[in-house]
């Protein structure tokens, strides 16, 4: 027989940041201890099951879409850092000689 579940029941996501409290509205009568108890219904987003802090899932659209520009930049900054050699000791050398010959 399952374990019967009551509201401040803790959740966590696999795919999220935090953990987060179940919510049961005292609508169906039925309590435990005096803490409403939960029922196949209490699955409502953001009614009975609050946000579980980022999403980290890679099939979230967010994520996926915050992943690519990500790494869209890296990829920018990279080419930028090898074209122009900025960071590199060659570039410093560069530099130095360039201002010594002024």
């Amino acid at each position: 027989m399952p374990m019967q579940v009551c509201m401040g029941a803790t959740m966590m996501c696999s795919f999220g940041m935090a953990p987060s409290s179940l919510v049961v509205l005292p609508t169906n009568m039925v309590f435990t201890s005096e803490m409403p108890d939960a029922n196949i219904m209490d699955n409502i987003p953001l009614v009975n099951i609050m946000p579980f802090g980022m999403c980290m899932s890679p099939a979230n659209p967010m994520v996926a879409a915050a992943t690519a520009a990500a790494m869209a930049c890296s990829r920018r900054c990279r080419a930028y850092r090898q074209r122009y050699a900025v960071g590199s000791r060659s570039a410093d050398r560069t530099a130095g000689r360039n201002a010594h010959a002024r």
